[in-house]
């Protein structure tokens, strides 16, 4: 029997419409996955580790801890609230990692920012509050990310200061080995959050409340530094 023109028609639009349809379907899951690849990497870097304790406070509280729980904090914001910025930590855990190791992640990740966590400490207790570093020098080849990583030092400052209500002593310049041997490469800072030797400040950094305040200050800073490079 043969089949009606009208019948062979309609079958043929259909056809037609149904692969409109998958097509239509992959191109939208074509642009889900392009949304879910990260558009900026940044990599936190939890100062100290494993036998090394960083300072302390005399107290049994140990630098090491407060940086890896900020660096956590990081990126558990990061996925909540930018989830297109990837988050890579040189640690997981409490482990020992040379310095030399730590700046190789934001290579080997092509990142774009590398932020080193730190707490501080300093004969005199009443010193309080974060300081911002950047890598002391005056390298030709270093003078771009230099650029940027003041730039993110000032956001920071900001968000600190403004948003936290918590004490910036500036940005500064020290030859640090973990800038020092990124700076060619990424926009690279050392972030030291505060003083174990200050007792009140100490006590807050060991907080809940100054962990995530501190992480939700940076992981702002990181969003912000991402979008005003991006555009």
């Amino acid at each position: 029997m043969g089949v009606n023109f009208n019948e062979r028609t309609m079958k043929e639009k259909l056809l037609v419409i149904t692969f409109l349809i998958l097509a239509l379907e992959v191109s939208n899951a074509q642009l889900d996955n392009l949304k879910k690849e990260p558009i900026f990497t940044v990599v936190v870097d939890a100062g100290h580790g494993g036998h090394d304790p960083g300072t302390h406070d005399g107290k049994g509280r140990y630098e090491k801890n407060i940086n890896l729980y900020v660096a956590k904090f990081i990126r558990y914001y990061m996925k909540k609230y930018a989830p297109e910025i990837k988050v890579v930590l040189t640690r997981e855990e409490d482990v020992f990692l040379p310095l030399g190791r730590r700046p190789l992640y934001a290579k080997i990740s092509d990142a774009n920012l590398f932020v080193s966590l730190h707490c501080n400490h300093n004969p005199n207790k009443v010193s309080n509050g974060a300081e911002i570093y950047i890598q002391n020098t005056t390298r030709e080849s270093a003078k771009f990310n230099l650029k940027k990583a003041v730039k993110f030092g000032l956001i920071l400052e900001e968000n600190l200061e403004e948003k936290l209500n918590y004490r910036s002593r500036g940005i500064l310049m020290k030859n640090f080995q973990v800038l020092r041997e990124s700076i060619d490469f990424v926009p690279s800072v050392l972030v030291e959050l505060g003083f174990f030797s200050n007792n009140a400040e100490s006590s807050y950094l060991n907080s809940n409340k100054g962990i995530q305040g501190l992480s939700l200050a940076i992981t702002k800073s990181i969003m912000k530094y991402s979008i005003d490079t991006n555009n």
